[in-house]
């Protein structure tokens, strides 16, 4: 769904060039020479280049466009280029990119920085400020006396050899993050260590904040930023970093993901492979009505026993194929749940969120929205699985004529079964969290979630309760035809 076009200030035309290296990876090398690079050049770009990733080569390419060119190298032409060769996606995506109108300031005027002018920069470009400092240090030299003046010219050092290597950092750190939506810009000296990480979506957001609350960031900067051989050459016995992230920059980059215009994946999923209903999809913008009941000519138990025992089977299999993604459903959740609430209660809160899903203007395309359609799928179907067993259970329980108590008694169980079914189907029936259906240990990332992912296995469990509790030795009597 294409939401209203959102125009976006960057600082330079490079910023535009990182921006739309993505779009051009399958025609990276026709774009370049088309503005005029040499194919040397671009030869020399592909042997020489730290990273094999094709949109990182496409950037290179067009930095060097604008290097050679300066100010030739203009917005217009890029998009003739662009339009030439077919690249619509591309064009789109510079269109909606403005580069910003500085003000000249005279050389006599003091440089100033602010926090609003670094953190508009921050939301026009989905940048993250990773702050490192040090937070533990100890020289390989007893130190006698002047133990924190020492303490501070170790830090100044490691500081200033970080900012000497920052372009080793910056490979280094993205490298070690390893994700492809993630770009590390740069990594430069404040007052503190602060590497700058552009988050290209919402989930790349979800993934760098996730990290960062299980400290699982600050290890992996930990061991980036630090090894025996910098050690060593600065003298120092161990170093131990801290790192934080302002909650106003998080805030700030979540809402300009949000606000950008959607751009609905092209790459293929492992999930868009799950099995659709074999007949027609179920509405899921709302609970459908139960369908006209169909008159069943079997009236063997037995018979019908087997035939929803394979049918629950199926129902089984399709949910373990969802399974295989539970993570990135999860990470769907969190990024689209109201602020305050930690996970979901009930059927109501997971419909509402996937109408939002559908009508909101741009969530970003690390959402998933076909794994909430997904689960609400199956849920659906189990609806009408039930619906259509209780239709031939009630008519063959009704034609019966048994003189066995017991099978009466089941009889009664069977119906008390699936009223306690239909109930947990309701809306507003609050999920239970029983593990005791899972064949797994959830994780403490999953605790959050453990109601609803209890769902849909405790429904399969209550279900085969069910099929297993029929009276099978059930003997229907015709129905005695009427003559005049």
């Amino acid at each position: 769904m294409a939401g209203r076009v959102i125009k976006v200030e960057v600082d330079d035309i490079r910023e535009i060039l990182r921006r739309v290296s993505p779009y051009i990876v399958r025609q990276w090398k026709e774009v370049c020479r088309e503005l005029g690079v040499p194919e040397t050049e671009l030869l020399e770009i592909e042997t020489t280049s730290y990273s094999k990733k094709i949109s990182t080569l496409a950037y290179r390419g067009l930095c060097l466009w604008f290097e050679q060119m300066g100010k030739l190298a203009t917005k217009e032409k890029l998009i003739s280029v662009l339009k030439k060769n077919g690249l619509r996606r591309a064009e789109e995506e510079v269109e909606n990119l403005t580069i910003k109108q500085l003000t000249v300031r005279p050389l006599s005027s003091p440089r100033i920085s602010t926090r609003v002018r670094s953190a508009k920069r921050r939301k026009s470009s989905g940048d993250l400020s990773l702050r490192l400092r040090v937070s533990q240090i100890a020289s390989q030299e007893d130190v006698n006396g002047y133990w924190r003046e020492k303490c501070r010219d170790l830090c100044e050092s490691f500081y200033t050899y970080v900012a000497d290597n920052c372009e080793d950092y910056v490979i280094g750190l993205e490298h070690a993050l390893d994700m492809s939506d993630v770009v590390v810009n740069d990594v430069r000296r404040d007052t503190v260590i602060i590497a700058s990480v552009q988050c290209g979506n919402l989930g790349a957001l979800e993934s760098i904040n996730q990290m960062y609350k299980s400290k699982r960031l600050t290890s992996l900067c930990q061991a980036v930023f630090i090894n025996e051989q910098v050690l060593k050459s600065l003298g120092i016995k161990s170093l131990t970093l801290d790192l934080s992230i302002d909650p106003d920059d998080l805030e700030e980059c979540r809402d300009y993901l949000l606000s950008r215009k959607f751009k609905e994946s092209t790459i293929f999923h492992p999930t868009d492979a799950l099995a659709a209903p074999r007949n027609e999809e179920p509405s899921i913008e709302r609970i459908p009505q139960l369908s006209e009941k169909q008159k069943r000519r079997t009236k063997d138990m037995s018979g019908c026993q087997s035939r929803f025992i394979l049918k629950l089977e199926k129902l089984k299999r399709r949910y373990t194929a969802f399974e295989e993604h539970t993570n990135e459903f999860l990470r769907t959740l969190q990024i689209v749940l109201p602020k305050g609430q930690e996970s979901i209660s009930n059927l109501a809160g997971l419909i509402r969120l996937h109408s939002y899903l559908l009508s909101s203007s741009g969530v970003g395309s690390g959402v998933r929205t076909d794994l909430v359609r997904e689960y609400l799928a199956i849920v659906n179907n189990i609806r009408l699985y039930l619906e259509n067993f209780r239709e031939e259970c009630d008519e063959m329980l009704s034609d019966s004529e048994s003189d066995d108590s017991d099978s009466d008694y089941s009889g009664k169980i069977v119906k008390c079964l699936i009223e306690n079914v239909e109930d947990m189907l309701q809306v507003d029936h609050i999920f239970e969290e029983d593990t005791t259906v899972l064949d797994r240990k959830l994780s403490s990332y999953e605790q959050t979630f453990c109601g609803m992912l209890c769902y849909i296995p405790l429904l399969c469990e209550k279900l085969s309760t069910v099929l297993y509790t029929l009276p099978t030795n059930t003997n229907v009597q015709p129905k005695p035809s009427t003559c005049t």
